[in-house]
């Protein structure tokens, strides 16, 4: 019967334009590719839906001049259903991302145009066919616009534009059941000659939201930067004014998650530029920030190259890659917020890699708590590799996604514990790469 199911699976792929399924932890795991020989341009992303059977894929297209963005759908036993989203275009498209509304997926990516032509966008699939629901304009300033879901299942979404004078505006725009947008709203109206450098968003279960940005007096200044946030406020449908959450330091890859209603945590990469060196965090409750920072990290890697932080339904997760010195080699540790005791666990090894530095941290995770990381490795062999927690939340040993071929920019979403779906590209002959999705059951 496992042969059987197996072949059946192959034929049913081959049918359908893709390539056969490699059958693996079950009859209903696989190995297969989405997109054969596409000319890379960034990573792909991957989400599961929450019926379980449906895995939603996206990327991008083309080369740094013109590039066309596609989606896949694959079901439980790895059937490619592939789309164009939008067709081939001038420009290229950065901060691509994948959110399930129910079972809807809704894709969200900024269009790098002409120098000064830059949108924020957004398309859903609805009936039988991808619909563009927003197109605004936006800047490039600003870092890692990514949506947020609300509980009452509708998406918050940020981003960063210029005024009539040329001043940055922070602004967030939210989007209705229906698939509206609001008339984006003014979160910080930035002095003259200042810049937004990250920006990030984060839900709580009450349907609170905080907003957390970087800004410096001048792009590539120096410290001092500022670390700022600003809350939702429902009753009053309006974002509140800048609070610092923290002063002086260089926040790199700042990112915020919510431990529990009406609480959050702001993390950053801090020591830097050119090299950060720690992994800082603050704590937001009883309605203020805390004044202390708390480092995460121990010191055990001399330079922090990325950080990942990443929540859902109040459970916190926090990654980050780490290297010595001048070396090709590298590890990947891992930290939990505990709410109730308002600390961070101590770092955990979950992956190391020598030679090779590990790049393109993606960490993600369900329901009941489960995280999940991917990594690819640079300088080096191998790769992309997965680390997951098991039902007591500890981190088990990392798996090699695909041992036959190293691949690069992985990413990761569970259906359940015990239910894993992953994305990357490899090489494929003439240049080109291979869009791979892997699940794991």
């Amino acid at each position: 019967m496992r042969r059987f199911l197996a072949m059946l699976v192959a034929a049913m792929l081959v049918s359908c334009g893709g390539e056969p399924a490699d059958i693996t932890e079950s009859p209903t795991a696989f190995l297969g590719v989405v997109a054969a020989s596409v000319p890379p341009a960034s990573a792909p992303r991957v989400e599961a839906s929450p019926d379980g059977v449906t895995t939603w894929l996206a990327w991008a297209e083309g080369d740094n001049t013109q590039q066309t963005l596609a989606a896949a759908r694959v079901n439980s036993v790895g059937v490619v259903d592939r789309m164009t989203v939008v067709p081939m275009a001038a420009g290229v498209i950065r901060d691509l991302q994948i959110t399930m509304i129910g079972t809807t997926p809704v894709l969200t990516w900024r269009h790098f145009g002409a120098a000064n032509d830059v949108t924020v966008n957004a398309a859903s699939f609805r009936g039988l066919d991808w619909q563009m629901e927003i197109a605004a304009l936006a800047s490039a300033q600003g870092a890692d616009v990514k949506p947020v879901t609300l509980p009452s299942g509708r998406v918050s979404l940020a981003w960063t534009r210029l005024d009539g004078v040329g001043n940055f505006e922070l602004v967030a725009a939210r989007r209705g059941l229906d698939g509206s947008w609001s008339t984006p709203a003014v979160i910080r109206h930035g002095a003259a000659g200042m810049v937004v450098l990250r920006s990030a968003q984060s839900s709580d279960g009450a349907g609170g939201l905080m907003a957390i940005w970087s800004e410096a007096p001048g792009a590539g200044a120096a410290p001092p930067e500022t670390l700022l946030s600003s809350q939702y406020d429902e009753t009053l449908g309006a974002w509140g004014a800048a609070v610092v959450v923290d002063p002086g330091q260089h926040y790199d890859q700042a990112a915020v998650s919510s431990p529990a209603d009406a609480q959050w945590v702001a993390a950053w990469l801090s020591g830097g530029p050119p090299a950060s060196t720690a992994l800082l965090s603050k704590r937001f409750t009883a309605g203020a920030w805390s004044a202390a920072t708390t480092r995460v990290d121990l010191g055990q890697d001399a330079v922090l190259a990325e950080m990942a932080l990443t929540s859902r339904n109040h459970h916190v997760h926090i990654g980050w890659i780490g290297r010595p010195v001048g070396a090709a080699s590298g590890s990947v540790r891992a930290a939990a917020f505990d709410a109730t005791a308002g600390a961070w666990s101590a770092p955990l090894l979950i992956g190391a890699t020598a030679p090779g530095v590990p790049v393109g941290l993606r960490l993600s995770v369900e329901q009941a708590g489960t995280a999940a990381a991917v990594w690819s490795v640079a300088q080096g062999g191998g790769g992309p590799f997965l680390n997951k927690t098991d039902a007591a939340g500890a981190w088990q040993a990392a798996l090699q996604l695909d041992p036959q071929t190293a691949g690069v920019g992985p990413d990761v979403s569970l259906f359940s514990p015990s239910d894993v779906v992953t994305t990357w590209y490899r090489p494929a002959a003439g240049g080109a790469a291979d869009v791979v999705v892997r699940r794991l059951r």
